[in-house]
């Protein structure tokens, strides 16, 4: 015989009513949250991409107006050596010498731009810059006789040693500079992006014809005139 359950009472339909509601608004509740959330992170996420999409213009702008300072102060210190060369037949011995002259040589001596502690890895005059030497020799003498002075008129020396008593000096002179930056930078200069391999040097190339060394003296010298 089929068992017979009397109806609920309104008591009871009531209860059931009510937990069904709760469920469902829980259900609803943590469906909306979950969205916000979503939302939220999506918005947050957008942000950052714009952010660094807006500063990377930045930061390249900064980087390329640092390697024009790299650029400016090399080349001033390395035309400061030659002046101070061309003045006094040798190389000096430290950047500071170059300050320490009435009038000076370069307006100070700037500090490497593209590391914290601003040092500059020196250049020494070696036994293998005899031919250069020889050239800017040459090419200051060459100015002089065509009328066109450089900055400082170079010592007289005998003809048969017209530039090798400088190699007698035991102290280290230093010919140029570079930067202790291993970093690789936006500009090509010198055929490498790499900063310390951008050479600063007083020195001509050996292989620069005597023609050449003459238009970069008198270049510099109107660059810093």
């Amino acid at each position: 015989m089929t068992q017979i359950h009397p109806p609920p009472s309104k008591p009871e339909r009531d209860a059931r009513h009510k937990l069904r509601d709760t469920s469902m608004a829980n259900a609803f509740g943590a469906r909306s949250s979950g969205h916000m959330l979503l939302v939220a992170i999506i918005l947050v996420t957008t942000l950052s991409l714009m952010m660094a999409m807006a500063m990377q213009p930045l930061a390249t702008a900064g980087q390329r107006l640092k390697e024009q300072e790299l650029m400016y102060r090399g080349q001033h210190m390395a035309d400061g050596i030659r002046r101070f060369y061309l003045k006094f037949g040798r190389f000096p011995f430290s950047l500071e010498e170059m300050v320490e002259q009435e009038p000076r040589f370069v307006r100070k001596v700037y500090t490497d731009p593209m590391t914290e502690d601003g040092e500059w890895e020196l250049v020494y005059l070696t036994s293998s810059d005899m031919s250069s030497v020889k050239n800017l020799n040459r090419a200051a003498v060459r100015l002089m006789e065509v009328g066109t002075k450089e900055l400082d008129e170079p010592k007289e020396e005998s003809e048969d040693q017209p530039f090798q008593s400088v190699f007698r000096i035991q102290n280290q002179q230093i010919t140029g500079i570079r930067s202790k930056s291993d970093e690789e930078g936006l500009l090509v200069y010198q055929d490498s992006q790499i900063y310390s391999d951008w050479l600063f040097s007083a020195l001509p190339q050996p292989e620069t014809t005597l023609e050449d060394a003459v238009n970069q003296l008198l270049d510099r010298q109107n660059k810093t005139r």
